[in-house]
């Protein structure tokens, strides 16, 4: 398992599980905990303090799960990546940081499925707080 398909398969639950009721919170701490779920996309760090993220497939700027990360701050939406750069490294993730959506880089987009048919996508990017340390960045990043 590659770096970009554990990025995206946080991503892809992330963003399923921003679509919860408005002000559903699990636990004291504010944040909305997530589970693991699979999926396959090209999601990629841009430099060490932005992300590039493209959606699932079927997805509109307009679906209910983008336009909730789009209007993360006023849905009090926190998203927090963790990365396991390849599974040969056992269970543990590093905790990379806080994601902030970056609105104005929405894009509706489209990406080839298995049989060559162009399917919808939304593909946007966000700014990593703190930005990651050049060590671990570039570890990942290799």
């Amino acid at each position: 398992m590659n770096l970009r398909y554990i990025l995206l398969d946080l991503l892809e639950y992330g963003i399923n599980k921003a679509a919860i009721k408005e002000n559903e919170v699990y636990g004291n701490d504010g944040l909305v905990y997530y589970r693991k779920y699979s999926r396959k996309y090209k999601d990629y760090f841009i430099n060490n303090t932005r992300f590039n993220w493209m959606s699932k497939n079927k997805r509109y700027l307009n679906s209910t799960d983008v336009e909730a990360i789009l209007n993360q701050e006023n849905n009090n939406i926190q998203i927090e990546l963790f990365i396991k750069k390849d599974d040969n490294e056992g269970t543990d993730f590093y905790y990379i940081g806080n994601m902030k959506t970056d609105y104005e880089s929405k894009e509706q987009t489209q990406i080839p499925n298995e049989k060559g048919q162009k399917l919808p996508v939304v593909n946007l990017q966000f700014d990593i707080e703190p930005s990651v340390p050049q060590n671990l960045y570039s570890y990942l990043e290799a």
